[in-house]
């Protein structure tokens, strides 16, 4: 998915109209970065494998979702100025939603209230911002893992349900086409 998205253009038909043509602006396409980042003291990679080993703090940021795929970086940016303006964005894939965003504030103390006035608030205008209503929460990297693993046990627990019960399902149907020991087949 990051290798279908990166780069690709994200602004709307409208605004690629009003560009007349002209190709987008690095901050109006998807970027994603997979791996780590480079080293800033110039260390080798091995220097870098090992402090993957590490256990790192955990970054609390905003969770958004249920922003239209047609809002740009900017109309996100704009969103939350209000709170003192993002630190850092980064757009990641989401089955039902299509990408959701991690947004860092530039100052943490504001999350808090960034959730209570954002969180199930119609946000845009219509005109510059598509109109949307969006879900926010603070979580961290951390609590995201537990979250998914959680929802992938459950699933798991749910297709080995429907396995069984195919199964079953399967066993009953091949017993009723079993003929009798008399001879007589049972019936459907």
């Amino acid at each position: 998915a990051v290798k279908a998205l990166h780069g690709v253009d994200m602004r709307t038909a409208r605004e690629k109209r009003e560009a007349g043509g002209r190709a987008p602006l690095e901050e109006e396409k998807f970027w994603a970065k997979v791996g780590l980042p480079p080293s800033q003291d110039g260390g080798d990679a091995q220097e870098e494998e090992q402090s993957e080993d590490k256990e790192e703090p955990q970054e609390t940021y905003l969770l958004v979702e249920g922003f239209p795929t047609s809002w740009t970086e900017a109309q996100l940016r704009m969103t939350f100025l209000a709170f003192g303006g993002v630190e850092r964005l980064t757009y990641v894939p989401d089955k039902r939603y299509g990408r959701i965003a991690r947004i860092v504030l530039k100052d943490p103390s504001e999350m808090k209230r960034a959730v209570k006035e954002m969180d199930n608030a119609k946000v845009g205008d219509g005109d510059v911002i598509e109109e949307c209503t969006l879900s926010v929460k603070v979580t961290s990297a951390a609590v995201q893992k537990k979250e998914e693993e959680l929802r992938k046990k459950q699933e798991e627990k749910a297709a080995r349900k429907l396995y069984r019960a195919d199964v079953r399902k399967r066993r009953e149907e091949k017993k009723a086409k079993q003929p009798k020991e008399d001879g007589s087949e049972v019936p459907p």
